[in-house]
């Protein structure tokens, strides 16, 4: 088996051409004077920014059936803080569980009140959110009877290489929608085993990605949080997801053998810094979700269109301290200042529009 060094190198993206002349997005003159004014190494956080602090946070309902069917879950969202301390824009990116969850958690959210983030004494948009509501039980501990035989039966055929049989039982398992978080960790971590069979590496990335929330509500070692994020990791290279392998490496020096894990995967990140760090562009596939949205999460300042195939509405790009919404240009350069802090583009068009990502460096 490769190890992961071998699988970043084998998606450094090839070279291509964009259109050269950038357009600034829209700032304040004072991040414009400061920008002019400080050489582009020195530039971290031109302004002065305070981040946004609760004052109410609102607690989701229950589902009824969801309790009385012991399904337990949870919903990860982004969402903006707008300059009075409302929650606005909000976007699911992922959930596990009761279909309902997702409404309540929503619904939840809408309600939380905070300070607004202060930028240079006057209040503003904190736009770099995320979070992760959990709907737990009480005294809901282990798995059931009944899913541990399921469990048991598609291990079985996973052995046995009997791929197809073991998916259509894996959505007959899912569709019931009644796991609790042990289930959850332990369903989506066989999933990701079989998506691996199946070629499926998105499926994979998605399946290893929820085990790794619901392991998360659990009392699971270490070891096994730290074995689902090192695929994650590696899955994350692969993709050319940069920013949230990054990410992921940083969880990993959470967990107990951090020092280990450093010496594992310190030469992926080596490699992933110094691509991002060079002059060669970056570019990723997408393809808009059936909701009708794509996140990806910048690790440049400058980014651009091409290869669209379908319809692209908009892009949105959500920095930790400000965010513009534009059309959608093929071929054409936008740059963002870096006193905004880290960026999330929100692209918005026709499900399964497919495009590329292109991230340049021209500094």
């Amino acid at each position: 088996m490769p190890s992961l060094y071998k699988f970043f190198l084998g998606f450094v993206c090839a070279s291509m051409t964009l259109v050269t002349n950038a357009q600034d997005f829209p700032c304040d003159e004072v991040d414009k004077k400061a920008i002019e004014e400080v050489s582009p190494d020195k530039i971290k956080r031109i302004s002065g920014f305070q981040t946004a602090t609760p004052v109410e946070r609102a607690n989701p309902r229950y589902p009824a059936e969801a309790a009385r069917t012991g399904s337990e879950g949870w919903v990860t969202m982004s969402y903006v803080i707008n300059e009075e301390g409302a929650v606005e824009d909000v976007i699911v990116d992922d959930y596990s569980g009761h279909k309902a969850f997702r409404h309540e958690a929503v619904r939840a959210l809408k309600r939380w009140k905070f300070d607004p983030a202060m930028k240079n004494g006057a209040p503003t948009e904190q736009c770099h959110q995320a979070i992760r509501i959990d709907f737990l039980l009480e005294d809901n501990t282990g798995a059931k009877r009944s899913f541990i035989r399921a469990y048991r039966e598609i291990e079985g055929l996973l052995s046995e290489e009997k791929f197809a049989l073991a998916d259509e039982k894996m959505a007959k398992l899912e569709a019931k929608r009644n796991f609790n978080r042990y289930e959850s960790t332990y369903f989506y971590t066989l999933d990701g085993k079989l998506a691996r069979r199946l070629n499926d590496v998105q499926r994979e990335l998605n399946s290893y990605s929820k085990a790794l929330n619901s392991a998360n509500q659990s009392e699971f070692e270490d070891a096994f949080k730290a074995d689902l994020i090192r695929q994650i990791f590696a899955l994350e290279v692969n993709f050319g997801y940069y920013a949230l392998a990054l990410e992921s490496f940083d969880k990993l020096l959470e967990l107990d053998g951090a020092e280990a894990y450093r010496a594992e995967l310190a030469p992926v990140v080596e490699e992933i810094n110094a691509l991002i760090e060079s002059k060669s562009p970056m570019s990723i596939a997408l393809a808009v979700k059936d909701s009708g949205s794509q996140f990806y999460t910048l690790t440049r300042n400058q980014f651009g269109f091409s290869y669209i195939d379908g319809d692209l509405d908009s892009v949105e790009v959500r920095c930790e301290s400000h965010r513009e919404k534009f059309t959608v240009a093929e071929n054409f350069i936008w740059s963002i200042p870096q006193s905004w802090g880290q960026c999330r583009v929100l692209i918005q068009g026709e499900p399964g529009t497919t495009f590329e990502l292109v991230e340049v460096n021209n500094a």
